[in-house]
C-alpha cells in the first residue's frame, strides 16, 4: 500500500478529538467493574468488580463507546486503546481519559497511529519526567501535539486494511492456541508417572549443576516461559549487569532454568553456547541422559507440582529451587533409548 507523502497535512490534535466524561456518583453497597489498559497497544483489559466501599473517593468516570482512551502513567509506552459498546456499564479512573472526535480523523486510524513509533514519540514528548511511573502523560501538552493526516477516506481505507490482517492474526492464534492445549494434553499422556516399565530416579541421578563462571566473551542467553533458552538479542529490554564475570557458562544440551521460576515452567533446553545471569541455576546432563526429553518433561503438570513442593521461601515471590533441593525430586523415566524414541512426536 503506497500513499503519497503529498496527500498528508498537518493538524493539531485539539481540532481533532475532545475529552469527554461522564462522573460515576460511586455507591457504597453497588458492584463497579473497572478496566485497566496494557502498554505496548495490547489493548483493554477488565479487572475484578468491586464495591463503591472499595472505591472510596477514587474519581472513576463511565465508560464512553467509541472513544481514544489513554493511560496517562504508561502512556509513552503506547498504553492506548479505542472503547466499544461491549464495554458499556465499567468504569475507569481519572487515570484513564477518554477523547472523542470531532473532527476529520478516524478513530481507528488515530489509533494505530499512536502505535507507531511517530505516534509513540508523540506521546513520550507530552510525557515529561524521569523513567517509569514518573513520566504521566500531559494532556493539554498532550492536545497541543501535531499530526499529520492524509484524507478522511484515506485514513478509514487504511484502518480497514489493518483491521483485516488484525482479524487474520487473531484467528491464527486462535489455532495456535488450539494448537498449544493438544500438545500439552498430549505430553501428559506421554510423560504420564504410572507406567510400569519406567523405572525410578533422583535428578540428582542424570543432572550435575553445572557452575563454571568467567566466560565474560559469551553471548547473552534468557530463559523465558514461553520459549525457554534464547539468545538475548532476541529480548529487547536488556536488565543485565555490566560485570558479567560472576555469570555462568551454558553449553548445548544443558537445561537452564530460573530458580525463583522453575515451579512456573521457566526451563528450557539449550542449543546454545553463552552465560546466563547467577540467578539461573544449570543442569549438565549425565552420561546415557538425553536432556531434550527430560526438558519436555520438566513443563509436566506432574513435574511442575513436584517442583512447586520442593521450593523453599515463604509466599509464592521468594520460593526458590536450587540445585541441593531439585536434585532429590524422584521421577520416573524410560531407558535413554525410549528417550529419544519419545522425542519423535516433538
Amino acid at each position: 500500500m503506497n500513499i503519497s507523502p503529498d496527500i498528508f497535512k498537518p493538524f493539531i490534535l485539539k481540532d481533532l478529538i475532545a475529552r469527554v466524561s461522564n462522573p460515576v456518583t460511586v455507591k457504597k453497597n453497588v458492584f463497579y467493574t473497572q478496566i485497566g489498559i496494557r502498554s505496548h497497544g495490547k489493548g483493554i483489559f477488565i479487572k475484578d468488580p468491586v464495591n463503591g466501599e472499595e472505591l472510596g473517593n477514587k474519581r472513576v468516570f463511565w465508560i464512553e463507546p467509541n472513544c481514544l482512551i489513554v493511560n496517562i502513567v504508561f502512556a509513552w509506552e503506547r498504553a492506548v486503546a479505542k472503547t466499544t459498546s461491549d464495554l458499556n456499564g465499567l468504569i475507569a479512573s481519572h487515570r484513564f481519559p477518554m477523547y472523542k472526535i470531532i473532527d476529520h480523523v478516524d478513530l481507528d486510524y488515530l489509533t494505530h497511529y499512536l502505535l507507531t513509533p511517530k505516534g509513540k514519540k508523540l506521546l513520550e514528548d507530552a510525557s515529561p519526567g524521569g523513567a517509569g511511573r514518573n513520566k504521566t502523560l500531559n494532556q493539554k501538552d498532550f492536545l497541543e501535539s501535531q499530526i499529520l493526516l492524509p484524507s478522511l477516506t484515506t485514513q478509514q481505507y487504511i484502518s480497514n486494511f489493518l483491521l483485516m490482517l488484525e482479524k487474520r492474526i487473531q484467528l491464527q492464534q486462535q489455532k495456535i492456541d488450539l494448537l498449544q492445549e493438544q500438545k500439552k494434553g498430549y505430553m501428559q499422556k506421554i510423560f504420564k508417572q504410572n507406567n510400569l516399565t519406567w523405572k525410578s530416579i533422583k535428578l540428582q541421578d542424570v543432572f550435575e549443576e553445572r557452575a563454571e563462571r568467567g566466560y565474560n566473551h559469551y553471548d547473552l542467553l534468557a530463559v523465558t516461559l514461553s520459549q525457554g533458552v534464547t539468545d538475548r538479542t532476541d529480548i529487547k529490554k536488556d536488565t543485565s549487569s555490566e560485570d558479567k564475570s560472576n555469570y555462568k557458562r551454558v553449553l548445548p544440551g544443558d537445561i537452564a532454568y530460573n530458580s525463583m521460576r522453575m515451579w512456573q515452567g521457566a526451563s528450557g533446553y539449550s542449543k546454545y553456547t553463552g552465560i546466563v545471569s547467577p540467578a539461573y541455576t544449570i543442569l549438565k546432563p549425565k552420561e546415557d541422559v538425553d536432556s531434550l526429553f527430560f526438558a519436555y518433561l520438566f513443563k509436566t503438570d506432574f513435574m511442575l507440582y513436584e517442583f512447586k513442593k520442593y521450593s523453599q521461601g515463604l509466599t509464592s515471590d521468594t520460593w526458590n529451587l536450587k540445585y541441593p533441593l531439585l536434585k532429590d525430586i524422584k521421577v520416573k523415566i524410560p531407558s535413554y533409548v525410549e528417550q529419544k524414541g519419545y522425542l519423535i512426536f516433538y
